[in-house]
């Protein structure tokens, strides 16, 4: 995650746990105990990598590095397709959440602005292909795509100097 403090240490463990636990519950009722863990794992790393890119120590850890490194991190991250493994999606919905993150993240890779500019705009666009998620998404998952994406697009790539 980077550099943290142990107060910010805490904080991004106890917004990953407390996720973790409210989704891995309902998918537990839903869906039995082993799609429960898995979807319980999915919150506790996308939301505690969201939670962790509000500290500076991440930031400056994630944004060193050439255009093709940064957005190998991105392309890595493929959790959509964990989602329709558990039945819990469609692989159709999955390889639409994976591909607008990266294709946004390297678009923004390519547009030279200030930090602040960048952050505000990939914010933006995270928050619109979010709302294109919600139009599609199986309902049993809707939190999955808006966090996903506001982390890949409105964390990573908001990073990326351009």
């Amino acid at each position: 995650m980077g550099e943290l403090t142990p107060a910010q240490s805490a904080a991004v463990l106890s917004f990953a746990a407390d996720s973790a636990l409210g989704v891995g519950l309902r998918a537990v009722r839903r869906a039995g105990p082993l799609r429960g863990a898995v979807m319980g794992f999915q919150a506790f790393d996308l939301v505690g990598g969201l939670v962790a890119f509000q500290c500076a120590g991440t930031r400056s850890k994630y944004a060193d590095g050439t255009g093709l490194r940064r957005l190998a991190f991105p392309v890595l991250h493929v959790q959509p397709y964990i989602v329709p493994l558990t039945g819990e999606g469609s692989w159709t919905v999955a390889a639409g959440r994976h591909l607008a993150a990266v294709a946004s993240t390297a678009a923004l890779d390519q547009v030279e602005m200030k930090p602040r500019s960048r952050r505000v705009t990939a914010n933006i666009v995270a928050a619109g292909l979010s709302l294109c998620d919600l139009a599609v998404a199986d309902s049993r998952q809707r939190w999955f795509g808006p966090v996903y994406l506001f982390k890949v697009v409105g964390r990573h790539a908001s990073l990326m100097p351009g």
